[in-house]
């Protein structure tokens, strides 16, 4: 049935005008129901994301900060080539204790430089935005740089300390919350 739109009047599907008022119908799309459709509600609970693609995730930054490593290698490679530096941490080659305790310490600074500036300001590191992931808080709301702090900083320290358990527990949570997570009250979900 279509309905007239100067009327109002239903006519049959076939009809080319208006039996009431005679107004031409050819080229009229049919109306849209009547009734109001209800919109499409959003899923109560948010998607999860699991251990296997967070350690997709982890091994993708892992690549990234490689490559932002590489200048510091270069650097700490040629001073130990060219001076002494606080002792040494093997007298036959020459390795620097207190250039390797700097170079680890620089390296460090920067990894949570990484993770913490991105999950404050972006909710998500390079490999996690590739994958779809997102960091929010346990009431689904972006998390601030002092909560991504908390949860990058002691809270893997804390997630790593016992021969990786505490990012190993992702897989078994309910809502795939690591240590880290349950720290900072965080959730990793898609989307």
């Amino acid at each position: 049935m279509r309905t007239c739109p100067a009327c109002g009047l239903l006519n049959a599907e076939e009809a080319n005008f208006c039996s009431g008022c005679g107004f031409r119908l050819s080229g009229v799309m049919p109306p849209a129901t009547s009734y109001p459709v209800p919109p499409v509600a959003e899923a109560a609970y948010p998607r999860y994301a699991g251990f296997w693609i967070r350690f997709v995730a982890a091994f993708i930054d892992g690549l990234v900060l490689s490559v932002i490593y590489l200048p510091v290698n270069f650097i700490f490679w040629a001073a130990n080539e060219n001076i002494y530096f606080w002792g040494t941490w093997d007298f036959s080659r020459g390795v620097s204790f207190g250039l390797l305790f700097l170079y680890n310490l620089i390296r460090m600074l920067i990894g949570w430089a990484y993770y913490t500036y991105l999950t404050g300001r972006y909710g998500a590191t390079l490999g996690k935005r590739l994958l779809g992931l997102r960091v929010v808080g346990e009431d689904l709301q972006p998390v601030t740089f002092g909560t991504a702090a908390v949860r990058e900083i002691p809270g893997k320290l804390i997630s790593a300390l016992f021969c990786m358990f505490g990012y190993i527990w992702a897989g078994f949570d309910g809502r795939k919350q690591a240590w880290h997570d349950k720290i900072a009250r965080t959730l990793v979900i898609y989307g």
